[in-house]
């Protein structure tokens, strides 16, 4: 996640805390979030 975060990929970096937040595993999401508010819809 951090090194996501590192090299401006943020949307990966996201993505990858939502996975963890909700004890998911990597990619449990099925795609990246794009937009800070998909966080919050999801």
């Amino acid at each position: 996640m951090v090194n996501y975060a590192s090299n401006n990929h943020y949307n990966k970096a996201c993505s990858i805390f939502f996975d963890c937040m909700h004890k998911l595993p990597e990619g449990g999401l099925g795609e990246f979030i794009t937009h800070p508010n998909e966080y919050f819809d999801e």
